[in-house]
């Protein structure tokens, strides 16, 4: 599958450890009785796949009946393309029932440092047709075909449907897309290694019954070492150093939550499941604008690409 002419839009003109590679919008809006549906299946980590390997993964996944599917992607998770030691493009071709699906996007980092190793990693998309999400289990066959002598790891799978038409909610959606590489090492420190999720927008307070959040780093949470307070998620954080003492105490007291909230050790992954997921009900630290998301290393090494922000409300709109 010939990608020559969509990648020369996305090369990224520099790239580091840092978080400078911030996630695109690719789908945000209302959506009547909306939901949605994450999984990556029964996909794991691959291994050197070589130009001609395949591999399948089945996801057990239906939307209800009466669903419109209102936003779908495959996610493609790769790593490591190389051929010999020099970084090169890779290719894939994902099929479902033997029909070809459709190239979207790409998005790629790679550290940035001089050695031997500076391979890129990434995030490819996918289209999918409606009708393969209604049928119950999703089998898809992706195979490796980059140059010859060429190598990836597929880290894992993903699938993503955003859904309307089931209940009297409405659903407030923003899915953010990209690949920013973390890693707070090289010179680089864990501010640095931050990438940064803005989600603009009002949001009626008054109405939202639930803020759920989630997030997705190919190898975040996964570490050999198990060391503690590898990686933070950030929500509305206002650093306290930014807020002057007389301020900060008054403000606790009329507003507990004014300054957001930030945990630490989060993305669930192991050896053979290299996806890091974070899914977090985030209701009480919601603003009415702008709000932002953000995902920091502190050792973890991770890559960022998938954050998705619902926001269900109750009542009707006034």
């Amino acid at each position: 599958m010939l990608l020559v002419g969509t990648l020369v839009l996305v090369i990224p003109a520099a790239a580091s450890y840092a978080g400078d590679h911030p996630l695109s919008t690719a789908f945000t809006g209302p959506v009547e009785g909306g939901d949605f549906i994450f999984t990556t299946g029964n996909s794991t980590y691959t291994g050197e796949l070589r130009a001609g390997d395949s591999c399948v993964v089945t996801f057990p996944v239906a939307i209800p009946e009466g669903a419109e599917v209102k936003y779908s992607r495959l996610y493609v998770y790769w790593a490591w393309s190389r051929k010999d030691r020099l970084p090169v493009y890779p290719s894939f071709e994902p099929r479902v029932n033997g029909t070809l699906l459709k190239f979207r996007d790409r998005f790629m980092d790679s550290k940035g440092v001089v050695s031997s190793t500076d391979f890129f990693s990434g995030m490819d998309t996918f289209l999918l047709p409606d009708s393969a999400l209604s049928r119950g289990p999703l089998v898809v066959t992706i195979e490796q075909t980059g140059q010859e002598g060429s190598s990836v790891v597929i880290q894992g799978v993903g699938l993503l449907v955003v859904y309307g038409g089931v209940g009297d909610h409405e659903t407030l959606f923003w899915v953010k897309e990209g690949t920013d590489l973390l890693y707070s090492s090289y010179g680089i420190s864990p501010e640095m290694a931050t990438s940064s999720v803005d989600l603009d927008g009002t949001v009626p307070l008054e109405r939202v019954e639930e803020a759920r959040l989630l997030v997705i780093a190919p190898s975040g949470g996964y570490s050999r070492n198990n060391q503690p307070d590898m990686n933070r998620l950030q929500v509305n954080l206002i650093p306290k150093e930014q807020i002057p003492p007389l301020f900060e105490m008054v403000f606790r007291v009329i507003f507990p939550r004014f300054q957001g909230r930030e945990w630490s050790d989060v993305f669930q992954a192991d050896e053979l499941h290299q996806i890091g997921i974070e899914d977090r009900e985030i209701t009480p630290y919601l603003r009415s604008a702008q709000n932002r998301v953000a995902v920091q290393d502190r050792g973890d090494y991770l890559q960022l690409t998938n954050v998705v922000l619902a926001i269900r409300l109750k009542g009707v709109a006034g």
